[in-house]
């Protein structure tokens, strides 16, 4: 409703942004959806806006959505940033596409774009989601080895948790 308050002259790319990212968080997706137009056909869309509407669509397991924006964002000579390959790669993650999962991470390689922390969480957390604990645990070591992801918390988290559910299922089978 704020938004709406804002005469459409005084909307800067930093208002639609933020607005087009608080639809998608608050999994409003209709709204994203429209807003996302509006920006289209206005000319508003950047890097920002294109990934905040990929996460709204992955958020609702939209692969078809996310891939097809990703698409057109490459159509349109966007720079195609790792945020935007993250959200591609959650999506896949999410539908348990796990070939689409590889394919992304073999473009990233070839764009040589270096993967982070959140590249590996949403790895690990879609392998130990589907039970690939052995899987979960070779992505944390590949992780080791890049600095942008070896500070995450998270990620040894993810991986102990990985660990404990191997021993556990070794356990069972005995």
């Amino acid at each position: 409703k704020l938004y709406e308050t804002i005469p459409a002259k005084m909307r800067t790319q930093a208002t639609y942004n933020t607005m087009l990212s608080l639809h998608a968080r608050n999994r409003n997706y209709e709204e994203a959806e429209k807003l996302f137009q509006t920006m289209r056909s206005s000319g508003r869309v950047d890097s920002i806006a294109v990934t905040a509407i990929m996460k709204s669509r992955a958020d609702a397991r939209d692969l078809e959505g996310v891939t097809e924006i990703f698409e057109w964002a490459k159509a349109q000579n966007f720079n195609i940033v790792l945020q935007m390959y993250n959200t591609l790669l959650l999506a896949f993650v999410k539908n348990g596409e796990w070939q689409g999962v590889n394919d992304v991470t073999e473009a990233m390689a070839l764009q040589n774009i270096e993967p982070d922390a959140i590249t590996y969480s949403y790895l690990m957390n879609g392998l130990l989601n589907s039970k690939k604990y052995g899987e979960c645990l070779s992505v944390f070591e590949s992780a080791l080895d890049v600095k942008k992801a070896v500070s995450s918390v998270s990620l040894f988290t993810t991986a102990i948790t990985a660990a404990a559910r191997t021993k556990q299922v070794r356990s069972s089978e005995e």
